[in-house]
């Protein structure tokens, strides 16, 4: 049987993706005591906010250390928003502070092109360009997915055969997918993405355990 956690860590979106995987079929359990490993076939690291104030509670509840075991058991990891940035090495939001690594990335403010000129945070549907991959399964390529950011992960800096990405734009190019053996991250909100969303969420959770 299928167990999905949702982590709270108190920067999460935790009402609108509980619902959506409500809607889908699942029941979710919502996990904010870290006392104990995580046992789970699925989690979910949802994010909105600061990614210093994230990187603090992830120190304070030892999370990657527990995330890593998660992934060793086979268990699938899906970030979505300031969870997806939190999945790259760094962020310069709020100064300097590190993530769960799992992927060679920094995030940094749109504003860092001198020839932005669009408002911040990037609000609404944008288009997708995603790889060819099962979370995408019976998804249009490109399609629209809602998204709410200020940060964004520019580029990867080192890549590999089985790293699979996706892209976006808003005044310049982002990765707003990626993608590495049992780690999946989104930087849009599936949840609040429609029907498309939540056929991504479908597959996500339909996703066997390693």
């Amino acid at each position: 049987m299928k167990k999905i956690i949702i982590i709270n860590c108190n920067f999460g979106n935790i009402d609108s993706v509980f619902n959506a995987i409500d809607y889908l079929g699942y029941k979710p359990i919502v996990v904010s005591n870290f006392k104990k490993k995580l046992e789970g076939s699925h989690l979910i690291l949802p994010g909105v906010g600061n990614f210093l104030y994230a990187s603090k509670k992830i120190i304070k509840f030892e999370l990657k250390e527990k995330i890593d075991t998660f992934l060793k058991n086979g268990g699938l990891v899906l970030g979505i928003c300031l969870g997806m940035q939190l999945l790259f090495s760094e962020s310069e939001e709020s100064g300097y502070s590190k993530g769960l690594n799992y992927f060679n990335g920094k995030c940094s403010s749109f504003k860092k092109n001198s020839f932005f000129k669009l408002p911040l945070p990037h609000i609404g549907f944008s288009r997708v360009y995603h790889p060819e991959s099962g979370l995408w399964n019976g998804i249009k390529n490109p399609s629209d997915f809602y998204f709410v950011h200020s940060f964004r992960i520019k580029e990867i800096k080192k890549n590999s055969d089985d790293l699979k990405i996706g892209y976006s734009s808003y005044g310049d190019k982002f990765i707003s997918y990626i993608e590495k053996k049992n780690i999946f991250g989104v930087q849009f909100h599936p949840e609040k993405s429609h029907n498309n969303g939540l056929k991504l969420l479908k597959n996500f959770l339909k996703s066997n355990v390693l």
